[in-house]
């Protein structure tokens, strides 16, 4: 093998490395199964509004390296209008969102969803001129962004339905979609078609990863790359173009919107190092229907008291100060905020869970030299600050109840 070679395969190896860095989505969960069967959740420092999120490195074999992202929706859904909860990032414009954004639904536009945008749906479908979503300039025209394609999708196809109803339909409707969000047996439904449909990509995408880092060096090393090239890049490309067109099946069973899945298919076919890493892309993101309680219960079952314990500290504890302040949807959008957390505490209680005990557990695993702690991410200090900078929550000492 000359220089040359060995530079080629270096070259491969280093930008194959970088496809398995997994950048999570603002304020999203990310649960990872690396040398084990079984999904953990994976913690992340970052603040809810960096606009690359958080790396999270992942098995470099495809079969091992499962990856699922559980945004957190920025939108919540209420009989009388639509919230934008507080930093969200809005592409484009790289910048944060007003705190707390309250739309009626009197006058709101349809939306649709674009590579894991919702941006309002006009006629052309020019954002250029359309594009502030919907009706209030403080939306640049990149639209909200969501933790994949597939939330988008879901979060337009619940737009599009609860602006056409009363108030009172609304209020049922949302209700029936928060209950579908916290059906564990649906969930588990879900997961294991999406274990089904993933099979064939998970053998094709590791008779690829075979071809560019095993077959490769070892025919370099025989014959050398300037007469095997041709059989190896067809190789490639063959398998590149089997997994792209099982992914197109596999995501339009799975409801992905046709032009995210027609962009997938050109970038699998054209780039055999994403497709070698397929069997993240069919897991990411098939679980978005489901509620961060349900998908840690499913993927980590009865040891996923920390993720819980999270999750309850960020619907008890949620970033301050209050969004909306003294404005009259201000109790509207806190009325949401406590239906979920009951909705919530009451699974864990049907699954067996204790949620007091929960966020008890949290508070007493601090270091011993903790003199104060951020009720919403558990950062301790020994000097204790008035606010945690991350949070902007104030510090509780300890010994106090948040």
């Amino acid at each position: 093998m000359s220089d040359d070679d060995l530079a080629l395969l270096l070259v491969l190896a280093a930008v194959y490395l970088l496809e398995c860095i997994h950048w999570a989505p603002s304020a999203a969960w990310v649960f990872r199964a690396a040398w084990r069967p079984r999904l953990r959740r994976v913690p992340l420092r970052s603040r809810p509004d960096t606009i690359l999120g958080s790396p999270c490195g992942l098995n470099p074999l495809p079969p091992l390296g499962w990856v699922v992202n559980v945004g957190v929706s920025p939108l919540s859904f209420s009989e009388e209008g639509v919230f934008l909860s507080p930093t969200v990032h809005l592409p484009m414009a790289h910048t944060t969102a007003s705190a707390g954004t309250f739309f009626r639904w009197t006058g709101l536009p349809p939306v649709l969803s674009e590579n894991a945008r919702l941006v309002a749906d006009t006629p052309r479908r020019k954002l250029a001129e359309s594009g502030r979503l919907p009706v209030d300039a403080r939306f640049p025209k990149g639209g909200i962004r969501f933790a994949s394609a597939r939330a988008a999708a879901l979060t337009a196809e619940q737009w599009n339905e609860l602006r056409s109803l009363t108030p009172s339909e609304r209020r049922e409707r949302i209700a029936t979609n928060r209950r579908h969000s916290l059906d564990l047996d649906a969930a588990a439904e879900v997961w294991e078609e999406t274990r089904s449909l993933s099979a064939p990509v998970r053998v094709l995408s590791s008779a690829l990863w075979g071809v560019l880092f095993v077959a490769t060096p070892l025919v370099m090393i025989r014959f050398g790359f300037s007469s095997s090239w041709g059989w190896l890049v067809g190789a490639a490309f063959a398998l590149s173009s089997a997994i792209a067109a099982t992914m197109f099946r596999a995501r339009t069973r799975l409801g992905i919107p046709r032009a995210d899945r027609l962009a997938e298919l050109f970038l699998l076919t054209l780039s055999p190092l994403s497709a070698a890493r397929a069997t993240d892309r069919i897991f990411s993101d098939s679980l978005a229907r489901f509620h961060p309680a349900t998908i840690a219960l499913l993927l980590e079952g009865q040891s996923a008291g920390a993720s819980l314990a999270a999750l309850l500290r960020e619907l008890h504890y949620p970033r301050y100060p209050d969004p909306l302040g003294s404005s009259p949807p201000a109790s509207q959008f806190a009325a949401l905020r406590e239906t979920e957390r009951l909705a919530v505490r009451e699974f864990l209680s049907d699954q067996g869970f204790d949620p007091d005990q929960l966020l008890t557990c949290a508070v007493k695993d601090l270091p011993p030299s903790t003199q104060s702690y951020c009720p919403r991410c558990l950062e301790p200090f020994q000097i204790s600050p008035a606010h945690c900078p991350p949070c902007d929550r104030p510090t509780v000492p300890m010994g106090d109840s948040a």
